[in-house]
Formats: C-alpha cells, sequence, structure tokens
C-alpha cells in the first residue's frame, strides 16, 4: 500500500502529529519541505488574484511595490501564510 500525507508549510506541527503515533513515522517515511514564496512570487500571486477574483489589472510599478511592501510590512506572516497572504491583502483592497 503507498500512504499519502496533506502537504503542509507547517513543519513542527506536523512533526507533532507524527510523534502522536509511533506507527506514523512508519506509515509515512518521506518528507518534502517546500520552501517558502519570495516577496517577488507573492507579488506575482496578488497580482494573479487580482485579475481572477476581481478582474483588476494591476498598474505599472505596482507589482513591484508590493513585493517591497510584503518585505517590509509581512515578512513575519511570510512563513506563517504565505500564498494565503497576498491573495488576503487583495481580497481586502478589493
Amino acid at each position: 500500500h503507498r500512504h499519502l500525507a496533506p502537504p503542509t508549510q507547517y513543519e513542527e506541527p506536523m512533526d507533532e502529529l507524527l510523534d502522536a503515533d509511533p506507527g506514523l513515522r512508519r506509515r509515512f517515511p518521506n518528507k518534502l519541505a517546500l520552501k517558502d514564496y519570495s516577496c517577488p512570487e507573492l507579488a506575482c500571486i496578488a497580482a494573479k488574484a487580482a485579475k481572477e477574483r476581481f478582474d483588476c489589472v494591476l498598474g505599472a510599478g505596482v507589482q513591484q511595490s508590493l513585493a517591497e511592501l510584503m518585505r517590509a510590512c509581512h515578512a513575519d506572516e511570510i512563513r506563517k501564510h504565505n500564498a494565503s497572504l497576498p491573495i488576503r491583502l487583495v481580497e481586502e483592497a478589493l
């Protein structure tokens, strides 16, 4: 049998879950750690969400400004929220 664990960006809670039952680590021996998106990648996600959800195309330079905003004002949130951060910001703005 093959088993698949859900992907998660929360490595510590996933480790706690796997440690809760001694057999889980044996059943799910492989781990895949995904890196957080970079600020430019998050800005690209925001631009895509604005276009797809609100039919709003960002003006010239806005995507770069969003990347700078992510770095300056939201850097501490990226690890926890990752791709949902720019989507939330777009939804709140529009």
